[in-house]
């Protein structure tokens, strides 16, 4: 892959271009070429293994908050407010024959 490409941009993606540069080059003395391959391929894996950990923890924060949002807009519709609740315990009182203000 190149700089640019779809899965890689900012600061993080030049440190990772950096390394695979390092790996790229072929002045490095005391590495052979298979070496060189190793360290790009665990370059390359742990970059994408850390583009997978930012996507889960956005899921998670789009995720927290859009419940966040929902309550608050439940809250300021009046559903699931205590308040609402009162008047329905009356009302099953009254369709199952007692009062709850006198079950207290």
């Amino acid at each position: 892959m190149e700089p640019g490409d779809s899965w890689g941009s900012g600061d993080g993606w030049s440190k990772v271009s950096a390394l695979i540069e390092v790996a790229k080059k072929s002045e490095m003395s005391g590495w052979s070429a298979d070496r060189r391959e190793q360290f790009l391929q665990k370059v390359l894996i742990r970059s994408e293994k850390e583009r997978e950990r930012r996507q889960v923890v956005r899921a998670f924060a789009a995720g927290a908050s859009a419940v966040l949002l929902l309550g608050l807009l439940m809250r300021l519709v009046g559903v699931g407010s205590p308040l609402s609740i009162r008047p329905s315990l009356e009302l099953a009182g009254k369709l199952i024959g007692h009062h709850p203000a006198s079950a207290e």
